[in-house]
């Protein structure tokens, strides 16, 4: 009897230290979104972990209420610390609904295409064909695409020209990053009355920063779609982080390599966000931020872009684990909608399509 007492006691003692590790972690992770990598550069890591030390300190919760110990307040207040970015990383709430299009409403779509190369390996124009019909199928007024294709080598206006006609858009702005005929695109329904760029580097480069000013029923908005920087994973590593996960590879060599990118990409988004803000401060109009932010809500790249701003997910999202890249063991929200406080968000939904690599991202928006 004495022995089982003292290894019950044991087991409590291990499980509420490691109740005290989990929530002091999950704190950390919260806080990562207030750090500046520039400042320091660990806490964007701790960041990432945000949702794994959640539901682990939501089992601990359970845990602990089960045994009607008073222990369930450590990671209880764990949790509700990071009520902001809880609310930004889950949407407790009932799907709303995409219903047919309001014509006093704005209706938009962002969408990394991964240059109309599906997940399937299928030919270009079969793919393009279809990506552009799910687009369509959206009735999106606005359309902002990242890793875009014109589908001519040696055309770009021909290509836009032909996408344009296909997705019934009489107005779009393309800039080409990546040689003449990649880039990224947005299609307007409305007219567009300036267009212009907010280069992050003097290469050429995918992620870059592009800006429409659009016309509907008098009023003028400004649509900036981004595309944050890349952690350029090859799809050898992303081999090796699925296996090593999975407990197949055991070689951590490789892994350092990886954490060289992350920590580089972290750096250099930091410093691109606060491009795109200060931008948008001197911007006139109500404005949307939209695209790929290659960042979840946890991080401090999502946390600055969207400071002063409603977040279309916050306010109307869906699903208890939302994810826009899904591709191998890294999947995450990292496709974000923003608008300025004079918007009213009606609806945002993740299209579960699995064609690129990432989800279309739409919303619905009443100016």
């Amino acid at each position: 009897m004495a022995i089982r007492y003292k290894l019950n006691n044991l087991i409590i003692r291990i499980t509420l230290l490691l109740t005290i590790i989990a929530s002091l972690a999950l704190v950390s992770s919260e806080t990562a979104r207030y750090i500046s990598p520039q400042v320091f550069w660990p806490s964007a890591f701790i960041g990432l972990a945000y949702v794994p030390l959640f539901l682990l300190n939501l089992l601990l919760l359970i845990f602990h209420s089960l045994r009607r110990k008073i222990t369930f307040l450590i990671p209880l207040i764990a949790i509700l610390l990071g009520w902001n970015v809880m609310t930004d990383t889950f949407g407790l709430r009932s799907a709303s609904a995409i219903e047919s299009k309001d014509p006093e409403t704005i209706r938009l779509l962002t969408w990394n295409i991964h240059y109309f190369q599906d997940i399937y390996l299928r030919p270009l124009a079969e793919s393009q064909q279809e990506m552009l019909a799910t687009i369509n199928g959206t009735e999106a007024d606005v359309i902002c695409i990242q890793e875009f294709y014109t589908g001519q080598d040696n055309d770009a206006t021909k290509g836009m020209n032909k996408i344009k006609a296909f997705l019934k858009k009489r107005y779009a702005f393309f800039q080409p990053m990546e040689g003449e005929t990649r880039g990224m695109a947005i299609f307007s329904k409305y007219p567009i009355l300036r267009t212009g760029m907010i280069a992050f580097s003097i290469e050429p480069s995918g992620n870059q920063c592009i800006f429409t000013d659009i016309l509907k029923d008098g009023k003028t908005l400004r649509v900036y779609a981004v595309h944050l920087e890349s952690i350029k994973l090859q799809s050898q590593q992303l081999s090796y982080i699925d296996s090593f996960v999975k407990g197949k590879e055991r070689n951590i060599r490789p892994s350092k390599k990886i954490a060289g990118q992350l920590k580089r990409a972290f750096l250099e988004r930091s410093s691109q966000v606060k491009l795109v803000k200060e931008h948008a401060s001197t911007c006139p109009y109500p404005y949307i931020i939209c695209g790929d932010f290659n960042d979840p809500p946890s991080s401090y790249a999502f946390h600055s872009m969207a400071r002063g701003l409603k977040n279309t997910f916050a306010e109307k999202g869906h699903g208890i684990f939302p994810v826009t890249y899904y591709k191998g063991f890294l999947k995450y929200q990292i496709d974000h909608i923003l608008v300025s406080p004079e918007f009213e968000v009606l609806n945002h939904q993740i299209i579960k399509k699995k064609l690129s690599d990432h989800y279309p991202v739409l919303t619905d928006v009443k100016l």
